[in-house]
């Protein structure tokens, strides 16, 4: 998955397991937002590892939320000039 606005990233920038954020999140059913999401695999492992009991992804790269939209139960696709994005997805959780 490339995005021409990030020729610099690596081609699995969308779909990197980030596991060094796993012991920064406490046990338990924790509601996450991630924001920024990518394809949304971090979300989907937070759930596996019984660190989230609900996930909110927002990404606004089209192909890469095109895969999360996949894997979150609440997503939002949106675009920086659409501030308003934000707070639909905080009054979802």
């Amino acid at each position: 998955m490339q995005n021409t606005a990030f020729q610099k990233k690596d081609a699995d920038y969308y779909t990197r397991f980030k596991w060094w954020m796993l012991p920064l999140i406490k046990d338990g059913p924790n509601a996450v937002m991630d924001l920024g999401c990518a394809s949304g695999l971090m979300g989907r492992r937070l759930v596996e590892a019984g660190k989230a009991g609900e996930v909110v992804g927002a990404e606004i790269f089209p192909a890469a939320a095109a895969e999360a939209e996949k894997t979150y139960k609440k997503f939002m696709s949106a675009t920086w000039k659409n501030s308003r994005w934000i707070m639909k997805i905080i009054s979802t959780m």
